[in-house]
């Protein structure tokens, strides 16, 4: 009868009154139900209901506590102002105790302290005193003494003048608290500081992270420009972050990502160890090489300093100095490959050239301009020079003829006439650094390259990347090449352009830690470069 007469469900044994599941408990513990124990289905049940019935008085008992805690909880808020008021009270009440049981022992401890020390003094004096040199001088120093005091009386302050020991007391006690609170006050400042930085480098990360996420997603939409600002963004913070000294392991996992990406839009390849074919250095100590070209599948360098060529057999892959006289031609500071010989531009200034089937370096016939003094690059198209003139930022054309070249010609367009074209609004050249000619002439000014074409500037787009190449030093291409190729020193790198002004490759390495002069072989299979005195080559 007490089983079947318990619900089956939990939810009707929670409706059962406090008394009504006692009586069950009685029932099922001591009634004449064990003395005829169930069986089977009915002893199972029996083992649920026990079992529900101790969980309920549980969940009772856990709701009781509840509701006390609740109402203890009530009766805080409410009383909140209330008990916040009695406990200072009572704190000021404990303070002001406390101030009045120690203020006489602190009194008394300081006046047997400042008593002590002047009887200290007063015996060292004293022992001072029997020494004989001492003795002598004791006079005099009594009395220097006294003045001392006297002339330290006459500068202190009024309001000091016969202050009492307690006066004095609550003084040295007032100093020691501003000094106190001027500490605290600079480590609340020093730790409200760290604060805000953390603050604002946790923010500017979560700016990178955010601006490194979206990267990832243009990229997979193709926006290469949306791509390039983010990945921007994020190197630009990652930058600040790590300099910060803040969020460093973050910012450098970040950065890391970040190059990654700016790898793969802009197509860099970086080599760790990149293959090194000859030091041009071995040949003689203290050298100092000024250019590198390509003739006939040998490797030409020189030296500006005492007009030695360096010459390295690809073929044969040997080298050494090639035995020329060099007098009465100046020093050797310019050289480009033009017709199967290698023209120099000497500081005197003149042309010398090198006839590498003659094996024969000397002077040819050519007159500059009055404003060509100042040339800073040559480049060869034909059997003719062009000079890269700073000084008026301007190019020369020097016609081959039979002795040598003609006379220097301006080859750029008059100003007048670049306005009257449309082409053009201001001076053609700025602060030129380098130029490359395939029939068109390309120069290198201003992190950006410009092309023109007998003499007129024509539209070229200047490829935008997320490094800059500003400090690049040298412009390179020809007739049968495809790219164009820039050296950039400062970002130890080489950027192959194509002739449409898109990004082909970049190549970046450590090891190119003093980029000089390139070359690029036919077809543009392989890349020289010269660092230092060293030759690299690079498969394209």
């Amino acid at each position: 009868e007490a089983i079947s007469s318990i619900p089956s469900t939990g939810i009707g044994l929670k409706k059962i009154s406090a008394g009504r599941i006692e009586g069950l408990k009685n029932d099922l513990y001591f009634g004449n139900i064990f003395k005829h124990p169930p069986v089977g289905e009915k002893e199972d049940r029996l083992k649920e209901v026990i079992d529900q019935i101790n969980a309920l008085e549980e969940e009772k008992l856990t709701n009781r506590k509840i509701k006390i805690a609740a109402k203890a909880l009530r009766f805080v808020a409410e009383n909140a102002k209330k008990i916040l008021l009695l406990t200072y009270r009572l704190i000021k009440r404990r303070l002001s105790a406390a101030y009045l049981y120690f203020k006489p022992k602190l009194l008394g401890l300081c006046r047997r302290l400042l008593e002590k020390i002047k009887n200290l003094a007063s015996q060292a004096y004293n022992k001072l005193k029997s020494v004989s040199f001492f003795a002598a001088a004791s006079g005099k120093l009594a009395a220097s003494k006294n003045a001392f005091w006297e002339k330290l009386r006459g500068i202190t302050p009024p309001f000091l003048k016969n202050i009492s020991p307690k006066s004095r007391l609550i003084i040295a006690g007032a100093l020691v608290f501003l000094i106190l609170a001027g500490a605290t006050t600079a480590t609340f400042i020093k730790k409200s500081r760290e604060e805000q930085n953390i603050k604002y480098y946790g923010t500017l990360l979560e700016a990178a992270q955010k601006a490194a996420g979206e990267a990832d997603i243009a990229q997979i939409y193709q926006n290469d420009e949306k791509t390039k600002d983010l990945v921007r963004t994020a190197l630009n913070n990652t930058e600040k972050i790590i300099k910060s000294g803040y969020f460093v392991k973050e910012a450098e996992a970040l950065k890391e990502k970040a190059l990654g990406q700016m790898d793969k839009l802009e197509g860099i390849l970086r080599i760790a160890a990149p293959n090194k074919i000859v030091d041009f250095g071995s040949n003689s100590s203290n050298i100092q090489t000024c250019g590198l070209l390509l003739l006939n599948k040998n490797l030409y360098s020189y030296n500006s300093q005492n007009n030695a060529i360096y010459r390295y057999s690809l073929t044969k892959k040997t080298s050494e100095i090639v035995a020329v006289s060099s007098q009465n031609i100046g020093h050797l500071k310019i050289a480009e490959v033009v017709s199967d010989k290698i023209v120099f531009y000497t500081d005197l200034p003149a042309i010398a050239v090198y006839d590498p089937a003659k094996n024969e370096l000397k002077n040819s016939a050519i007159k500059f301009g009055a404003d060509e003094n100042d040339v800073i690059d040559l480049g060869g198209f034909g059997n003719n020079i062009y000079l890269l003139n700073k000084t008026d930022n301007e190019i020369y054309k020097h016609s081959a003829v039979l002795n040598g070249f003609a006379n220097g010609v301006k080859w750029l367009a008059p100003l007048k006439t670049q306005f009257l074209t449309g082409l053009e609004k201001k001076e053609p050249l700025i602060n030129p650094v380098s130029l490359a000619i395939d029939g068109n002439i390309y120069v290198l000014q201003n992190g950006g390259i410009l092309k023109f074409q007998r003499g007129y500037k024509k539209e070229f787009s200047s490829p935008s990347t997320l490094i800059p190449f500003e400090g690049a030093t040298k412009l390179f291409t020809a007739a049968d090449e495809k790219n164009i190729y820039v050296l950039d020193p400062r970002n130890k790198r080489v950027l192959i352009i194509s002739k449409l002004g898109k990004i082909v490759k970049q190549i970046i390495s450590e090891k190119f830690d003093n980029l000089i002069d390139l070359a690029v072989s036919p077809k543009e299979k392989e890349l020289y470069l010269l660092n230092g005195t060293s030759v690299f080559e690079i498969i394209l």
